[in-house]
């Protein structure tokens, strides 16, 4: 019963983006661009900080609007804070550390990578949510997948 509610809970919160008319901001100075390519024309700029709102979200891109202008911008530019120029040491290191991956007193590095698609295929991908329900058939409750660890011989490490 758990197992569905989660299911349930997945498949709505992918059909109903949370992308209406929200406003966030700018990571760094931009161009505005005319449609969802590095290649395209630049309409305006934005500059680090302005607030923009997001109208819509294909694949890796972000159609913005800002100081009456809509345009496309990459989404890693776009951050839900404002972004801090100094920290109250007077440092650089609030701006220096946004956008680096870097997390922790470790300062740990994560990334994540697709393989097998250009740029393009990422930059114009859109939700399906057919495919999206192809794939939560794949899911296994929790009991299921310590049957198949017990009878594989899994055995649990720490890392």
């Amino acid at each position: 019963m758990k197992f569905e509610k989660i299911k349930l809970l997945a498949a709505v919160l992918a059909v109903l983006s949370p992308l209406g008319a929200q406003a966030e901001f700018a990571s760094k100075d931009m161009d505005l661009l005319d449609k969802p390519s590095r290649k395209a024309k630049s309409l305006s700029s934005i500059a680090a900080s302005a607030e923009v709102v997001i109208n819509k979200k294909k694949g890796l891109w972000l159609e913005v609007s800002v100081d009456g202008a809509t345009g496309w911008v990459r989404k890693l530019h776009i951050r839900k804070t404002l972004p801090s120029v100094r920290s109250t040491e007077g440092s650089l290191s609030s701006a220096a550390s946004m956008g680096t991956g870097r997390n922790g007193s470790a300062n740990v590095v994560s990334s994540t990578g697709v393989r097998g698609l250009d740029a393009d295929a990422l930059s114009t991908a859109e939700f399906n949510k057919k495919e999206f329900e192809k794939f939560l058939i794949l899911a296994v409750s929790s009991k299921k997948a310590k049957k198949f660890a017990k009878k594989a011989k899994l055995k649990k490490v720490k890392i």
